[in-house]
């Protein structure tokens, strides 16, 4: 016989179908910028390679937002910034990409050798407590040198969270 009404089961959660769910969206004017930015491109590669292309101000059109931006801030719309000076040459691709861990670390081993010491300690103390206590009850934890803290923890009831600091 058991108290309660035992475990709840719940399935995982399964992502839905990314093709059924997304929306495609089309930016306005983007074709017509697309179209304009490749007729220039093509212009550019048609013209002598010899000649110095000279630099000619953007000839996309202008949207209702950029006239409302300039209109409401003609001051304010253009600020100097100093360029910030770059001392650091480029990295390669290879050098930027972080490589996977694939060995555990020092610290990661010195914790399992923790847990892997601690653990045989605090079996059979949790053991008499299992079999000890059936309801909850208030308790004082009182501890001696006999017993180090962790092994005083279990015997009451509490597991530690940390071997080196319960």
């Amino acid at each position: 016989m058991s108290s309660g009404l035992g475990t709840h089961f719940s399935s995982p959660w399964k992502p839905r179908d990314k093709w059924k769910t997304q929306v495609l969206v089309e930016v306005l004017g983007q074709k017509a910028k697309q179209h304009q930015l490749l007729a220039k491109m093509a212009s550019l590669l048609a013209s002598s390679a010899t000649q110095k292309p000279e630099e000619t101000p953007p000839v996309l059109p202008e949207t209702e937002m950029d006239t409302v931006v300039l209109k409401d801030n003609a001051n304010n719309a253009w600020e100097d910034v100093p360029e910030p000076q770059d001392n650091c040459s480029p990295q390669s691709p290879s050098q930027s990409t972080p490589s996977r861990c694939t060995q555990p670390d020092l610290t990661s081993t010195r914790l399992y050798d923790s847990w892997k010491a601690l653990i045989p300690t605090l079996v059979e103390i949790q053991l008499d407590y299992t079999a000890w206590t059936l309801d909850f009850i208030s308790i004082d934890a009182m501890s001696c040198r006999c017993a180090n803290l962790a092994q005083t923890l279990v015997f009451h009831g509490l597991f530690p969270t940390a071997p080196s600091q319960p």
